[in-house]
């Protein structure tokens, strides 16, 4: 592949926590994006749904439904469009998931890798960037309190969970097809993501929820454990870099570089809330290790990669949206007799509209004319429905609407 910045992308996984915030970054930067995702029962749908609302308003990304274990489904997205990069990020998550249904994380996260894979290089060897996990470094000889982090050329062999197995044997699978067809691959190593939109299961977003609904919160072990919490935006700037660069064949460390036990995590948790924690102690859990950290030299050498968010910084961000998306936010377009195009948003659907009738708020109407709505979606936050007003707006300016919906 040349040096030009790929601009038709393909996310496997689109509708998830980090895919959904990884298509919003690329459309922001003008790129064509088309989204793939099976939508999996392992949390509700709506959820996801909600994750893509800003980015279906945009002309440039499409959203397809589909497993990545489909040779036929990923083919058609190959033949229809020809991709300069792939984010392959589709996966069964969870450590403890996987312990209950190893075989079928084993055929989605390694038959369903070698399909996008074989795809990939049937259709012009597109860079790819494969999200695998620091799940694969498994339990550390030198013990939870070693001060060495972990760095790509650690030893790997004996993961201990059947998901941080399959995440190794992606990235195996990955080199097989660099060396055999010369496919580039990045594989990311992502340590703990957080962050707005994080999976109702992970640790910060269940424990947040319990505590605001004044339940007990699970603590596996001791409390002891380490973990290197990377927020979302640093991971997705890793992401963006890694897809702009072409590396080969490469595993690199995307995490924070710092380590923090989940007592502490808890502790700043209480303190941005304002609410106690109320702790169920329960046994240590198979499969979970007693602590991650990364080193993450590779890949600053490589791509500039600089986290740059503290974890106080990161749990307060992901605090406001936590508040913010109890209230259902609309983002909405209406037409005037004139003829022109606004967008806004709100929490008041019908008052809004009414207020635009009325001719009130200059930045809004120019005069007292009837309007007509003809645009509505709903998000479950306002950051979301701030981002599809700008997409909306973008498309005013060309008198260009997709097509009109309402709910």
């Amino acid at each position: 592949m040349g040096l030009e910045r790929p601009e038709r992308i393909l996310v496997t996984g689109a509708a998830g926590f980090i895919g959904s915030t990884l298509v919003d970054r690329l459309l922001a930067e003008g790129r064509e994006v088309v989204g793939l995702d099976s939508f999996d029962p392992f949390y509700p749908e709506d959820q996801k749904q909600r994750n893509l609302a800003s980015a279906r308003v945009s002309t440039t990304f499409q959203l397809v439904r589909g497993d990545i274990r489909d040779e036929d489904t990923v083919e058609s997205l190959f033949n229809e469009t020809r991709f300069d990069s792939v984010v392959h990020l589709a996966a069964l998550a969870g450590v403890r998931p996987s312990l209950e249904r190893p075989a079928v994380f084993a055929d989605v996260n390694v038959h369903g890798t070698s399909v996008v894979l074989q795809a990939a290089v049937n259709h012009g060897n597109p860079r790819v960037v494969f999200a695998s996990s620091s799940s694969v470094y498994g339990e550390r000889e030198d013990g939870p309190l070693s001060n060495f982090a972990f760095r790509e050329t650690d030893p790997v062999e004996r993961p201990i969970s059947p998901y941080a197995a399959t995440k190794r044997a992606g990235e195996l699978v990955a080199h097989t097809f660099h060396h055999a067809h010369g496919l580039s691959v990045t594989c990311a190593r992502i340590f703990t993501a957080y962050g707005p939109r994080q999976r109702p299961d992970l640790a910060i977003r269940k424990f947040a929820e319990r505590m605001l609904d004044g339940t007990p919160i699970p603590v596996f072990g001791d409390g002891h454990s380490l973990r290197d919490f990377t927020y979302i935006d640093d991971i997705v700037d890793g992401l963006v870099k890694a897809i702009d660069r072409d590396l080969g064949f490469t595993i690199l460390n995307f995490g924070a570089g710092r380590k923090v036990t989940v007592l502490e995590v808890i502790e700043l948790l209480e303190k941005t809330l304002k609410v106690p924690a109320e702790i169920e102690w329960l046994p240590a859990q198979t499969g979970d290790v007693r602590r991650t950290w990364a080193d993450a030299s590779a890949a600053r050498e490589a791509l500039g990669f600089e986290p740059q968010v503290s974890l106080e910084e990161g749990i307060a961000r992901f605090a406001d949206w936590l508040d913010d998306k109890e209230i259902l936010w609309v983002t909405y377009m209406v037409r005037c007799s004139d003829g022109s195009l606004y967008t806004g948003v709100s929490n008041d659907i019908e008052k809004r509209v009414k207020t635009h009738n009325a001719g009130k708020g200059a930045k809004y109407t120019r005069s007292r004319l009837p309007v007509t709505l003809v645009y509505m979606e709903t998000h479950c936050d306002r950051s979301s429905a701030q981002r599809a007003e700008a997409a909306l707006k973008k498309l005013t300016r060309v008198q260009k609407l997709r097509k009109v919906r309402s709910e």
